[in-house]
């Protein structure tokens, strides 16, 4: 039969100091040994050094984004189409510069709606309603109001007229200057 053999008391911690480390063992009078310091910045360094980059790619990185965003959002301009735009030609302009209110400014309204529906691209039409732009009487010089207005593409001022002038009047006073807008004309003289 074998006998077992149990360590005493006094010989457990003799051997547990045995196994361990030399750099654990404190009871032979030795300190235990500190890793030495390498050339790593300190937690506290890493951090800032984390902080400040975080900061520099968002500064550099959300601009750019926003860019590619409205290049993505807005329409892709095609070099052709681009170079073939022209401006719109300049249009004759007729302005009617009264109020909603009285007869004859409510007849030349109508005046009005028929224009733009006669000739659309051909004569541009504008109401001005003094009691909405009180400064338009002084700007178009209006003494009376239905007032009307014929200015050239060029915004020269050709005729002016005061009260009501119905819709075949205006055709007729365009064509005397040199508009014929039934006829298609572009301007005076038929150019």
């Amino acid at each position: 039969m074998r006998q077992q053999m149990k360590p005493s008391l006094s010989n457990r911690g003799k051997n547990k100091q045995k196994n361990q480390p030399a750099q654990d063992r404190g009871s032979q009078g030795q300190s235990p040994k500190q890793p030495e310091p390498a050339n790593h910045p300190a937690k506290g360094d890493f951090r800032w050094w984390m902080i400040a980059a975080v900061v520099v790619v968002a500064a550099i990185g959300i601009p750019l984004l926003a860019k590619m965003a409205q290049r993505k959002s807005a329409p892709a301009e095609d070099a052709t189409t681009s170079s073939q735009m022209t401006p719109l030609p300049a249009l004759p302009k007729f302005v009617d510069i009264g109020t909603t209110t009285c007869a004859p400014c409510k007849a030349m309204i109508q005046v009005m709606e028929e224009l733009k529906l006669q000739f659309p691209g051909k004569l541009e039409v504008k109401f001005v309603n003094i009691n909405e732009d009180r400064s338009a009487g002084s700007t178009y010089r209006i003494s009376a109001i239905p007032t009307q207005i014929f200015y050239s593409p060029d915004g020269k001022e050709l005729f002016r007229h005061m009260g009501f002038f119905s819709t075949n009047d205006v055709i007729a006073t365009w064509k005397t200057l040199g508009y014929d807008l039934a006829g298609g004309a572009p301007g005076p003289g038929g150019r």
